[in-house]
């Protein structure tokens, strides 16, 4: 203990010694408390986006407008994959598709799989193309083209569905979901969620009304090319995407230094007790967000899969948490909400719970090994050709 302390002695010492230190910093936190609700109406927005966004954020987003990313911008979808793009063991082909063999024009194999997702389904930067679950399961009979993109929400899979079907006309169409299919579904900018998001771009949303899905679809380029001075981008936020109110407590409650270091030092306290927490076992329960709109979203990809004669299969994959024994709540949720729709889907944690090592099975805390990838690619290959036979009865039986 005593020499722990040690290298501290000196600037305790001082600081007892010079008692208007603590009374200073009090005196000015609430000063800045006082400051700090005062400062939107006299600073521009656009200034405090600036200090908002880190400056990586600012490069990354002109860098994707210039086309130098592994994605690019799309009008409908807000991105997609940049054909031909590497990105560390990421290979896109000419259609933007992370696949083994891929397809080849004119000549089709028995079955069409395409694979929709986020970086979950697309295999991340932790394996390369020959190793992702659409590799495994490729074969004699079935091809697959891999379309998933990094950090694409449910409301994004669901329109790049749309255009999958009329472009290559799969026989099955895969969709990844997870324990966090909810989130973002209510955003169209992710840095207003999570301010140092891998990717800091703007996506569009589907809105409820009385219980039919409205699609709302802001003018990504407009607004990113003006990137961060961009009032209009911030007046349509503020009116269009609930987590505007972040970027509004920032404004009010992160930008003093007193208040910085205060927010910090709650974070990394909050931090302390949530790995405190996992360690014992007694992490906080994880319940799924954004369910009612979840729920319509699969019901639109089952209903659309269906009026083109598709077979549509979700894969439900965990998060490294539950392969340690820490329930999910969410992941149960999910389950249950693909079930009420009677959607066929892949139950992964059923599949991984017999291996004992959860890093043979997860290289990080979402996405899977090629270990994992080559188990979920069996059981996949088992139900499509079970579900393909019984249609194929069916029809027999119609005929």
């Amino acid at each position: 203990m005593d020499r722990n302390l040690s290298p501290w002695r000196p600037v305790l010492s001082y600081l007892g010694k010079k008692r208007w230190f603590p009374a200073t910093c009090l005196l000015l936190l609430g000063l800045e408390v006082l400051i700090g609700p005062v400062l939107p109406t006299l600073v521009p927005e656009t200034w405090f986006l600036r200090l908002y966004l880190p400056w990586a954020a600012i490069k990354k987003t002109e860098d994707f407008l210039a086309g130098k990313e592994h994605v690019v911008l799309d009008d409908q979808l807000g991105w997609r994959n940049n054909p031909h793009a590497s990105f560390r063991s990421i290979r896109y082909d000419r259609l933007g598709s992370r696949s083994g063999a891929g397809i080849t024009p004119g000549i089709r194999k028995n079955i069409r799989a395409v694979f929709l997702g986020d970086s979950r389904i697309g295999g991340y930067i932790n394996i390369e193309n020959c190793q992702t679950i659409n590799a495994c399961l490729e074969d004699d009979e079935i091809e697959t083209l891999n379309l998933a993109t990094d950090q694409y929400g449910l409301d994004q899979i669901y329109l790049s569905m749309q255009e999958s079907i009329g472009e290559y006309h799969p026989d099955v169409v895969v969709i990844g979901v997870s324990p966090e299919v909810g989130e973002y579904l209510d955003s169209h900018y992710l840095p207003l969620v999570y301010p140092k998001a891998g990717l800091p771009l703007m996506k569009p949303r589907f809105i409820l009304e009385n219980g039919r899905l409205r699609l709302r679809t802001p003018p990504f380029e407009a607004f990113l090319r003006d990137l961060p001075g961009s009032p209009e981008m911030l007046e349509y936020l503020a009116e269009n995407d609930p987590y505007y109110i972040n970027f509004q407590r920032f404004r009010t409650r992160k930008v003093t230094p007193m208040l910085v270091l205060l927010s910090e030092v709650k974070a990394t306290v909050n931090r302390w007790m949530l790995e405190a927490g996992k360690s014992m076992g007694n992490g906080p329960a994880r319940h799924a967000t954004n369910m009612p709109l979840v729920e319509a979203l699969l019901e639109a990809s089952g209903t659309l899969a269906e009026e083109h004669g598709i077979d549509l299969i979700c894969i439900l994959l965990p998060v490294k948490d539950q392969l340690r024994g820490i329930e999910v709540p969410a992941y149960n949720e999910v389950a249950a909400a693909l079930e009420k729709h009677s959607l066929a889907y892949v139950d992964v944690l059923s599949l991984l719970r017999d291996f004992e090592d959860p890093d043979s099975l997860m290289c990080d805390p979402v996405h899977m090994t090629y270990l994992s990838n080559r188990v979920i690619a069996e059981r996949l290959r088992r139900m499509i050709h079970e579900i393909r036979s019984r249609g194929a009865m069916v029809s027999q039986t119609v005929h």
